[in-house]
């Protein structure tokens, strides 16, 4: 079952209130992403079509759960983008992109170009051990 069709399934035959993790390819934003036909698409774009049908141009999808990473229909809505930058999830970010709760849980540091950094605890913990594995598995041969 490729991607495309896990969604088509999904929304006609699940309907929760639960944010849907996405377990595929991201865009560097974090919104789920997959190609249907050869065209890249959003999760949750795909999924709003299948359900409540075609979106206005004019509109964008906008997360009420304010999770990029979810693609529940039912958690976007049509929304302008003053709107939706007006609500924008930099400001009442939840998660992290692949789903950890964040609060308490920011690893935060002044980077070498003296920027304020930020990064979910959780993942800059998985990545240091996977960095500090491959260092020393490196070193014994």
């Amino acid at each position: 079952m490729d991607k495309a069709d896990l969604v088509l399934n999904t929304v006609l035959n699940v309907d929760n209130d639960e944010c849907w993790p996405w377990e595929g390819a991201k865009t560097n934003g974090g919104y789920p992403r997959l190609v249907v036909r050869g065209r890249h698409m959003l999760a949750h774009r795909l999924a709003y079509i299948i359900r409540f049908g075609r979106i206005n141009p004019n509109l964008e999808l906008g997360h009420i759960c304010h999770n990029e990473w979810c693609w529940n229909p039912n958690h976007v809505r049509p929304i302008t983008h003053e709107g939706n930058m007006a609500e924008a999830p930099s400001k009442v970010m939840t998660h992290c992109t692949k789903g950890h709760l964040l609060e308490g849980n920011v690893y935060a540091w002044i980077g070498k170009d003296g920027n304020m950094h930020r990064q979910c605890r959780t993942c800059h913990n998985e990545r240091s051990r996977l960095n500090y594995s491959k260092k020393v598995l490196s070193s014994i041969g």
